[in-house]
């Protein structure tokens, strides 16, 4: 009976001593807390999808728009009033538009103010 005490006891002060569970929790909860901040940040700062650049609403751009004024954003006005989130939004689009075309190897091209500019995959690539 001694000895099954002697066991109990050892099994529980192992249990107690043992923090991988403790590791698990708290990146649990560092991580919550960065989808709190970021659904915060999002919340605070907005996203303008009716916003214009280079006279084309943001939600209505082609790949090739948004490859354009990422690449020559003074030649569009540039992201002007933007809220910093919207920016974030149009530059990352841009990127996945850039990955799509140099992975597919296609150009494209672009009518920005009355003039069609090619983009070409090299030019995508570059943008990456």
């Amino acid at each position: 009976m001694f000895s099954e005490q002697k066991y109990l006891v050892s099994l529980v002060k192992r249990f107690v001593s043992n923090e991988q569970g403790a590791v698990t929790i708290d990146w649990v909860i560092l991580t919550a807390g960065v989808v709190v901040m970021a659904i915060g940040a999002i919340t605070v700062f907005g996203v303008d999808n009716s916003a214009e650049v280079g006279g084309i609403k943001v939600s209505e751009m082609t790949d090739a728009e948004l490859l354009f004024i990422s690449m020559n954003p003074n030649l569009t006005g540039g992201f002007g009033d933007l809220s910093p989130i919207t920016k974030v939004m149009i530059n990352t689009k841009a990127k996945v538009a850039a990955f799509r075309m140099c992975i597919s190897d296609e150009g494209s091209t672009v009518d920005m103010g009355g003039m069609s500019l090619p983009i070409s995959p090299s030019d995508a690539c570059a943008l990456l």
